[in-house]
Formats: structure tokens, sequence, C-alpha cells
């Protein structure tokens, strides 16, 4: 049958494309698992963090019946404490109620160790004018040789109108022309050196002369002590040796007779002993030993003097040994019990050996418990002096000289003298030296004089020192010096000239102290017999500026208006109307706030997280918050009648004050202070830490009306100053400056004795051209680079031909601290060089800068460094996601879908589109082709595949 042939025919496969329930199947798959990802990436995400103000502060408030109140008449009145929510208060918070006198604080007179009170400030229009800057020399002087204070007027300032014990001592000029009060600085050279001693030797006449000082000395007179005296004895002395010595034999004692006791052999055999004795803090080199024993039937020794013996034993038991060391009027004892044993310490010795000392220094019947560790069995070491005695401190600075000489300067020094008992000088020197010059160098040390090389501060910087003139002293002339005495301390600028150029230096002292021993005078208020009271809250005489109060808070006076001991929160609580009701963190730290409860941990008190007293939330009746919250308003109300309160009334009249002051003490948890106070109030980090204070104001009696005092009524002449400012800028050939002094009343009013006084001094003079930091050249900052929270600084020398000394003169800083801002000076240098960001960041890491600094300071100089962001990264991820599934659903799903699509879409065809090629394979079947013949001739005629197949489906169908 022949085949005709037709054209092709284009399946479409858009009419139907329902994919199979396998696919199905795989593509829902998919979209669970990306909805799992995504939910659990926002169910684990980091919360966000509450955030809320938790307060420190609890409102407090005092409300007084009335504000005028009789003589001896009771107050009355309430004080309340609220709590709100997202208050908490530390555990250890203090209540303290009392009634302010609102005295100022302000000590007029001085208490001498005599008891004798010398006046000290004077208080005048609301000013603490001091009119003794060194009551300790004023004391001095009333007090003589037992006065323990040795160099007097210490810090330059002129205590009741003169330095009446420094003396003007150049060498170079006239000495009768040179006052020491030529010498003091009027200005302030630094906040820590007002009115400091200057000597500047550049001024001194060289006129034939190479080397000049410029000097102040104190000769002691009747405060000359002696070295010893610096340190108290402390004399005592030590035995070195075991406490239990077991007996060796070298030989077989006799046989017993027959049923008699055994006969034990002698012991023969020795232990060595030593004492060393100890005085003025140190050991004693020539100390005179004398020893004994007791019981010499058990051990014997084999000298009685010398630092050294032997102990024979000789027999089992106890003996003693005594040791008596002596040095000058210094004796100490000291006694060591040995146990002699043959077989078993622990049996034969039933206790330990002891060690006791006696001297002529109190300690009369001490004793220590031996020890075999202390000392190869000395039983243990007496208390040293281990006090910081003996010490002769000073603060200085150098500057370039006023003149025309050079920076570099020559050498200044500390000159203590003293003789020996044989009336030889000896002279220790601490010495400063600037410059290599024949007489700048220090010189070499000799029988007579011994020199210290002293470390140079940078110039224009303030330095403290502090010497051992004890150790100094005995260690620079020799054990015996100690009886040696001292008569004079001199303070000695040097200036060189070379023939050309004067070598100088200006050089400020100040703060000069040197003490003898310590005495039994006592700085603590309670050892005085005074009172310490709550800060304004002294009657009587205030004396807080000299003796000191071991609570943070607290005032020394002669008196306390009347007050009630501070108390704690329980305390407090139980004299409210509601002591049962309050309601504690527990562990937990934990406050809620508009019903969410929120962990506490990073706002509990330093040192008491999961601490505290907080407010009630839940007030009601049904309330199921533990600690009695239900029915509480959390408002504590305390009644002025309550017998705590009886003795508020004050017997003088005046005005005053009732306070409350809530606070806590910041000493119990030193390792948060740099937190601050609570981390919430405004005040600065100390000890003691004001929470909340309020104070209702009251009278007592009838107040007096204060008279009008005049200055006109107050004498000036010859008065003291007590303060005066540098003089001004010259104008028109004429300066000028104020001074403040301490004038006395002369009047018949009833004023204060003293008043300040401000008056105007002027004087001619001529115009100065004022310094720039222009004016100076300066050297690099050093260290580069720095570490954190360290110190740079430079040197700058001034190359301008400017007055220095003028008023608005200025002049760069030599020192400033190594922050972020110095750190970027350098990283830019560096940076310029040539330096990659990663070599800086290692380098900045080894000087300890924390990687937070070191992202901001390489990010500022190399430009932000790109990091991807938590949010990014969660994009990401939700992406790659995303990809996932898309490539999913094309591999599996796609093929699957197109597959039975084709497949319907060709049986439709084949029946819709073919109806010819249809009939013609029912006819050719039915004409007995085969299926194959039937196949090839439809290839052959050009038929597709798809619409052959369909077509047989069809036909078959």
């Amino acid at each position: 049958m022949a085949i005709k042939k037709r054209p092709r025919v284009k399946v479409n496969l858009e009419k139907e494309t329902s994919p199979s329930s396998p696919a199905l199947g795989k593509l829902a798959m998919v979209f669970f698992l990306v909805f799992v990802i995504l939910a659990t990436i926002i169910f684990f995400r980091a919360p966000e963090k509450v955030q809320t103000f938790v307060t420190g502060k609890a409102l407090s408030s005092i409300e007084l019946e009335k504000s005028e109140y009789n003589l001896s008449e009771r107050l009355k009145g309430i004080v309340t404490v609220q709590m709100e929510p997202g208050d908490v208060l530390p555990p250890n918070t203090t209540f303290e109620i009392f009634i302010s006198t609102n005295l100022p604080d302000c000590q007029l007179r001085y208490i001498c160790p005599n008891g004798i009170a010398i006046p000290w400030h004077n208080y005048t229009d609301g000013q603490c004018v001091e009119i003794d800057p060194d009551p300790e020399s004023s004391c001095c002087f009333l007090m003589g040789a037992s006065c323990a204070q040795v160099i007097l007027n210490s810090k330059f300032k002129a205590p009741l109108g003169g330095l009446k014990s420094w003396f003007a001592f150049p060498y170079g000029t006239n000495p009768s022309s040179i006052f020491i009060e030529d010498l003091i600085d009027p200005v302030t050279y630094n906040i820590t050196m007002e009115k400091a001693l200057v000597l500047d030797p550049t001024d001194i006449s060289y006129s034939g002369i190479n080397l000049v000082s410029s000097s102040v000395q104190q000769i002691l007179s009747n405060r000359q002590f002696v070295i010893k005296e610096l340190v108290p004895a402390n004399a005592r002395v030590e035995i070195g040796g075991t406490n239990n010595l077991k007996c060796n034999t070298g030989s077989v004692g006799p046989a017993p007779p027959q049923g008699g006791p055994l006969s034990l052999p002698p012991c023969n055999n020795n232990a060595s002993y030593n004492a060393t004795m100890f005085a003025y803090g140190s050991p004693v080199q020539d100390a005179q030993y004398n020893w004994s024993i007791s019981n010499d039937s058990v051990a014997t020794l084999n000298a009685t003097t010398g630092r050294f013996v032997k102990l024979l034993a000789r027999a089992p038991g106890w003996v003693t040994i005594q040791v008596t060391a002596s040095v000058g009027n210094e004796i100490a004892t000291a006694f060591k019990q040995v146990c002699i044993y043959r077989t078993d310490p622990i049996a034969e010795c039933s206790s330990a050996g002891i060690t006791y000392s006696s001297s002529n220094m109190n300690l009369q019947g001490l004793y220590l418990q031996g020890s075999e560790a202390a000392g190869g069995g000395a039983g243990g070491y007496w208390l040293q002096n281990t006090e910081n005695r003996g010490n002769i401190k000073w603060q200085l600075a150098y500057t370039t000289a006023t003149a025309t000489a050079p920076s570099d300067g020559c050498a200044f020094e500390v000159l203590v003298k003293g003789k020996t008992v044989n009336d030889a000088p000896r002279n220790l020197h601490y010495w400063y030296q600037l410059r290599q010059l024949a007489g700048c160098t220090m010189p070499q040390s000799n029988a007579t004089d011994k020199y210290i090389s002293m470390p140079l501060p940078p110039m224009n910087n303030v330095a403290n020192y502090t010497r051992n003139l004890y150790l100094n002293w005995t260690n620079s002339f020799g054990a015996g010096s100690r009886e040696d005495i001292i008569t004079e301390i001199q303070i000695i600028a040097y200036g060189y000239w070379d023939g050309t150029t004067v070598h100088s230096q200006r050089v400020y002292f100040d703060n000069f102290e040197l003490w003898k021993k310590e005495s039994s005078y006592s700085n603590s208020c309670t050892g005085q017999n005074k009172i310490c009271c709550a800060k304004g809250a002294g009657l009587g005489s205030y004396l807080g500026d000299q003796f000191k109060c071991s609570r943070p808070g607290e005032k020394c006076y002669e008196r306390c208006a009347p007050f009630i001991a501070p108390r704690n929160f329980e305390q407090f609580k139980a004299l409210s109307s509601t002591p049962g009701k309050f309601n504690r963190t527990m562990d937990k730290c934990r406050v809620i706030v508009s019903g969410t409860e929120i962990d506490l941990r990073d706002y509990c008190y330093p040192g008491h997280a999961g601490e505290g007293f907080t407010a009630c939330l839940d007030t009601s009746n049904t309330s199921s918050t533990p600690l009695g919250c239900r029915g509480w308003d959390n408002l504590y109300i305390i009644n002025l009648n309550h017998p705590a309160f009886n003795n508020f009334k004050l017997a003088q009249n005046g005005t005053y004050s009732l306070t409350m002051r809530i606070s806590y003490n910041h000493f119990e948890t030193p390792e948060n202070c740099s937190e601050g106070c609570l981390n919430y109030g405004e005040e600065s980090c100390r000890d003691y830490c004001i929470i909340s204070e309020v104070s209702a104001p009251f009278s007592v009696g009838v107040v007096g009306i204060t008279p009008t005092c005049q200055d006109t009524d107050y004498n000036c002449y010859n008065a003291p100053i007590i303060s005066e400012t540098n003089f001004s800028e010259c104008i028109n050939g004429i300066q000028t400056k104020t001074r403040t002094l301490n004038c006395t009343y002369i009047g018949t009013a009833v004023c204060p004795k003293y008043k300040a006084i401000v008056q105007t001094v002027s004087q001619n003079c001529t115009v100065s051209v004022p310094c720039t930091e222009n004016d100076y050249s300066c050297n690099s900052w050093q260290p580069t680079p720095c570490s954190p929270q360290s110190t740079q600084t430079r040197t700058c020398q001034l190359t301008g031909t400017c007055d220095p000394n003028a008023t608005s003169s200025t002049a760069p800083t030599t020192e400033r601290p190594c922050d972020t801002t110095a750190i970027i000076e350098y990283v830019q240098t560096r940076y310029q060089e040539g330096m990659t960001r990663t070599q800086m960041k290692q380098q900045l890491q080894q000087f300890g800068w924390s990687n937070e600094d070191i992202t901001m300071i390489l990010n500022q100089v190399y430009g932000t460094e790109e990091k991807p962001s938590l949010g990014w990264v969660l994009y990401l991820v939700i992406g790659i996601i995303v990809v996932v599934a898309i490539v999913v659903i094309i591999v599996f799903v796609v093929p699957s879908v197109k597959k039975g699509a084709k497949a319907k879409a060709g049986a439709g065809a084949g029946a819709e589109a073919y109806p010819e090629l249809t009939s013609y394979i029912k006819d050719a079947l039915a004409a007995g082709a085969t299926k194959q013949e039937i196949i090839a001739k439809l290839q052959e005629a050009g038929w597709p595949k798809e619409a052959i197949e369909a077509s047989f489906k069809a036909a078959q169908a």
C-alpha cells in the first residue's frame, strides 16, 4: 500500500503541562526544607537587648511640722523614702538622719602635739583663709627640741609673717644684699608648687670667678639630732639553730649488774648556734654578745661571748640557751629552749622549743612560738621596722635660666651637714648634674664628703624625691655613724662661667620635709578624744583639716549635733511604719518593667551582682511576689516621734537643717571604682558615694542680725598677705596686681576679728614681648609608638627673643597622655613611609592597643576596611538556599514536567492532527502489514516519530 507523504506537524505542548505526581512531591519537599531553614535562623537569632533605665536613686523627702522651734523643743515631722520601678539599692546602702549645723569646714586653730592651739585659718566673707601655711613649724618654735619636724617652713611660705628658719647664702655676691624672701617665687610654678623657693645663680656676679652658687641654709640650732633618732631602735636579738638535738653516743655504756637497771652511755655530739642583733631597722655589726645556759647536766656551751657558740650535748633532757646583745645604750635578750632526745623527738620532746625576746623597747614578756622553718629554728623573727621613717623628702623642677645662659645648665644639690661625736665634719651630698664641666661634675667621695648621684627629671617637670637619710648616712659613713649629729641643711644651685658663656639653670624647690621617729602624737580624731560626725553635723570647733575619721563622709569636731547612727537598709526600714514590707532582688537581680522581666546582671552594683533592694511591681492583695509586696505602696514613712529621735532638739540659737543622706561605700568594692558611683549618678568615682541627700531648713530661738562691718574699720598695715596675683601686662608704663590681706578689726561693733581685704598695687614697667609657642623649638614626642595610658614627653627650647615671664606668654606642652590622637600622628607618619595596614596592626597589638582602638585608628589613616555585617551574611545564606532550590527544580522537576507534557501532547495530536495517518495505519494493519513495515514506510515518507507513535496508539485504540 502506497504511503502518501505528509508535511511535518509541530506538536503544541502549551495546551496542558501538569507534572506527574512524583514531581509534585519533590517540589513540595524542596519548599518545605527552605521554610525550615529560614524559620530556624529567625528563631535563634540574637535577641535585641531590652533597654531600660535602672536607677540607684530612691525618692526621699523630709517634711517638718514647722520651720521655727523654741530652744530645746523636739523636732516633729516625717521622713519618707519612695521606691519606684527600676530602683535598685545596693545591700550596703547606708541611711543617715542628722541635724546639719551649717558650720563651715574651716579649722581656725591648729592643735600642736603639746596641746597648744595656734591660729591657722580665718573664716571671713564665706571664705576659709589660711593665715599660717606651715603650722607645724609654728608649733616647733613653741616646742623647741621636742619638735619632731626637723626642717621648718618646708613649704617656703611665711608662717606668722616671716621665714624665720631659712637664710640666703650665695657665693659670688654680698650675702647681706640677698634675703630669703627675695628667693620665693610669688607665682605658682605648678599646681603642686605654690610660692616655691627659686635658685638661679645666673644673676650673680661672675667677676673673676668661674663657679658661683645660689643657696639657702637652715641651721638646726636646738633642733640638732643624732642620726639614730630618725628611726626607732626596736632593738632585738635572734638565736639561730635547731630546737631538737639527737643524742649520739660514741661508745657502749658499762654493763648493768645482774637484775639491775640498764646504764645508758652519755651523749657526745654538739650543735652550732648563732645570734644576730637588730637595731634601727638593720643588723648591728658591732654588737657584743654574752651567752649562758640552764641545766648544765644536760648540755654545756663551748664559749660565753661572740656571735657563734656550740651546744655540747651530755644527756637527754631540756636546756635553755640565753643570749644578751648590746650596742651603746641598746640591750636585747633572747632565749631558746632545746630538747636533747635519744630516739623519738615526738615522744621525748612533748612541746616545741620557744624563742622569745625582751629589750629596752617595751618588748618585755613577748615571745613567738618556735619553728624549724623560721631562720633554721630561730623561732620566727621579731617585727622589724617596716614603717617609712627617717626619710628626707623634697619636690623640685628646673628650667632654663632667666638670663642668657644656655639650657644645658650646670648642677644643683641637697646637702646634709653633720659632725661626729668628736666634732669632725661629715657631709652627705644629693647631687644633680646637668653638664660635664669642671665645676659641675660631681666630685669624688672622700672621708668627709660622700656623694649620691640623683636622677634628673625631664626639664619643666615637677618631681618628688624621697631618700632614707638614716640608711644613706650609715651606709656612706659606716655603722658607727649612727651617733653622728646633723647640724644643717643646705640647698645649692651652681653656675659655671667657661670664660665666654654662663652655664646655669633655674631650680624650684618646695615641700621639703624631714621628721624624726614617730612620736605618740596621733592624727586620729578619736585618738585626740574628739568626735567623728556626719559631714556638716558638727558643733563647736571643726578639726577635720588636721584629724581624720575612719569612716568615709565623716569629719572631726569637738562634738556632734543630734543624729542617729548610720543604719543599713534592714535597720532603716525597722524605724518605718511598714517594717515588714520590702522586696529583695535575691540572687537573680531582676526587675519587671512594663510586664517584661529584665535581667540586671549588667546593671547591678559593682561587687554585688544579684543583690540589692528594689520596688514591688505587683502590690495587689493577690500578688504572688514574695517578701511582703501585697498591699504595699513602696513607700517608707518614718515619724520623728519615734524614740530614736528623742534627742533631736537644740539649746542654741541659730539656723539649721534636718538632713537625710543615703549613701554607699565604694571601699567595699574597689575593683569597680572606675565605673563611678552606682554607674547612674552624676557623682565622680570615690570611695564614698552619695545616692540621695535631702534637707529641710529650720531655726531655733531668735536668730540675731549680723552687723554691717565696713572695710574701713579694719587695719591692714603690715597685715599678712593671704594671696596675690601676678602683675598685669605693662600698659602705658604701669602694671598692677591685687593683693589679699588678713586685716584686723579696730572698730567697736561685734564684727569678725579678721577679714580678707583686697588691695591694688601698681608699679612702673617697660613693655615686654610675650612668647608664643612659635618661639620654641621642640623635639619629637617620645617614646613612639607608645602604650595606652602611658605618657609621652618632649623637650622644647626657647629660640625667640621674647620674654617667657610676660603675663600673656604661652609655651608648648612637654607632656601628654598616649591616647588615640597621639598614636594616630605616629601611624600617619609610618603610613607615608610605606608601612602596610597589616604591619601597623601587628605593631600596635605588640604595644597593647585593643582591637577596637586599632580598627578605629587604621580606618582613620588607611581608610575603612569593609567587613561583612551579620545582616549581609544572613541575606547571603538565604540567597544560597534559594539558588539551590532553583537548581533542584530545574534538574529534577522540569524534566518530569516536560516528559509528561510530551506524552499527552503526542497522544492528543495523533487523534486530532493526523486523521489520515491514523486511517492509513488502520488500513495497513487490516491488510496484514506488520508494525515494523508500516513504521519503515512512514519514516521514508518523512513522518516524525512522535506523530507515528501517536497515530499507532490512536489506530489501535
